[in-house]
């Protein structure tokens, strides 16, 4: 069974997305359960606590997407 996850990005996150999507050859869904696959399975997670939002660099650097 699997399940379904959503999310907001800003609109300059989600243009860095879809360029690297495109670069790759790939579907934004594709590419984003390929990274939640990888950081699963090759390292530990470092997760801020809940309470803390995830800021546009961290989730660009989860994402492996370079900021200006």
């Amino acid at each position: 069974m699997s399940k379904t996850v959503s999310t907001r990005l800003q609109n300059k996150i989600y243009e860095k997305l879809l360029n690297k999507c495109n670069e790759k050859g790939v579907t934004v869904n594709e590419f984003l359960k390929e990274c939640i696959d990888l950081r699963f399975e090759n390292s530990e997670l470092k997760l801020k606590p809940v309470e803390e939002k995830l800021s546009a660099k961290d989730l660009a650097t989860i994402l492996g997407i370079k900021m200006d």
